[in-house]
This record gives C-alpha cells, structure tokens and sequence, in this order.
C-alpha cells in the first residue's frame, strides 16, 4: 500500500498506435482454428491419426514458443514486453512479421475448402432421377 505522501500509480492511457499490433497477433493466434474441419475431412481413411499428429504439432510448437521466450527474456532482461514480438527491432523483427504473414496468406485457401466445397455441391450437382423419365 501506499502511504499518504507518495502519489498513486498512474495508469497507462490508450496508445492507438497498438491497436494494429494487437489485431494483428490476434488474427495469427486464432488463425489456424478454423482449419480443423477441412484438415480432418481431407485425411480419409487416416482420421484416427488426428490426435497423434496434432499432439506432436502442439508439442513442438509449444517447444519452439517457449525457447523463443526464454531467449528474448535472457537478452532482453527487465526490458521485455509483455508481447515479446514488440520487443524484437530491426530486420530481425520485420522477418518474424513477415513469415506471420505468409502463414495466414497460405492458410487461407484450406480454410475456404469446406465452404467451397458447399457452395459446388449446391450449385452443381444435379437431380439425375427427375430427367430419367424423360
């Protein structure tokens, strides 16, 4: 607790220039959410396998964020935000941004399969039976 004499802490006022950075780590943290459905749907016979594979992706990618940490927090010390991302400058930090970006990028067509996959099904399949009378 404070005593009577010292002033209170201040709060931090907004910073609209972190909004993008938010929105940005945002749409990257969920981005492969969407995903599960069309990866699940294309594996076939092999849907068993799901769970094995996507507990050593989760493992490794889990590994390979925590070492990433660990190394900002070891050279960085007192100094690392609490997005690490924003901590890294330089050329170092535009190439970390820039494979976030082709990861969205090339992720998006496997999430758009089920919905086309939808779409064709309603738009090009025909009802065989109705002009076999004819």
């Amino acid at each position: 607790l404070a005593s009577p004499h010292e002033a209170a802490p201040r709060l931090a006022s907004f910073d609209p220039s972190a909004v993008a950075p938010f929105i940005g780590v945002g749409l990257f943290t969920f981005t492969g959410h969407d995903s599960t459905v069309a990866v699940v749907l294309s594996m076939g016979e092999r849907k068993g396998e799901y769970s094995s594979i996507l507990l050593a992706l989760a493992t490794a990618g889990v590994g390979v964020i925590l070492a990433y940490a660990l190394a900002c927090a070891v050279l960085y010390g007192d100094e690392t935000q609490g997005n690490i991302l924003l901590s890294v400058d330089g050329g170092l930090a535009a190439g970390l941004k820039a494979c976030m970006s082709v990861a969205v990028l090339f992720s998006l067509p496997v999430k758009m399969f089920p919905a086309s996959q939808i779409v064709e099904e309603a738009l090009f399949t025909h009802d065989t039976a109705a002009g076999e009378g004819a």
